[in-house]
């Protein structure tokens, strides 16, 4: 019965495990001649031990979106990450995946110290809210006019047949 139930009160503190990260690349030329892009940043921790909070010593390399404004000349990007262990002397490179208009796809960050962040990621302020800034990138300019290879598919035609079983 109702009256023979103990209301015993549970206090619930949340705990954040995970760490924010921002990034921008300023200062983009020739970023009109971008369809699509995405990148990645390396020397991540692959993942947290919730009871004891401690951050797996294995680093990986996280996939992120990224977006750009053609207006402003600007690569931005967020993701949420377990952040990196202290211990790990991998480094934190980021690398940026490029298609033009023209159809060239393009990779940056390769064997450039420019997107080595390592240094931005260790000295933030906090480390669950962590900004990276990469100054400067210039994209080729597109090749204007009918070049390059532009597949096309005629209207499809709906064709019915009867499988007999």
């Amino acid at each position: 019965t109702p009256e023979d139930i103990e209301v015993q009160r549970i206090t619930l503190s949340p705990t954040e495990y995970t760490s924010i990260y921002t990034y921008k690349i300023i200062n983009v030329t020739n970023l009109q001649s971008v369809t699509q892009m995405c990148a990645t940043i390396s020397g991540m921790s692959r993942g947290l031990n919730i009871s004891t909070q401690e951050l797996d010593t294995e680093s990986v390399t996280l996939p992120l979106e990224a977006y750009f404004n053609t207006k402003d000349g600007i690569i931005y990007g967020r993701f949420i990450t377990f952040g990196h262990h202290e211990e790990n002397p991998d480094p934190h490179k980021m690398e940026l995946y490029v298609w033009l208009n023209d159809g060239q796809k393009l990779l940056y960050g390769v064997n450039t110290e420019r997107f080595n962040v390592t240094e931005q990621v260790h000295a933030a302020p906090n480390k669950r809210r962590v900004n990276i800034v990469i100054d400067g990138l210039d994209f080729p300019q597109a090749i204007e006019g009918d070049t390059g290879f532009k597949p096309s598919v005629d209207d499809w035609i709906t064709e019915d047949k009867e499988i007999i079983m």
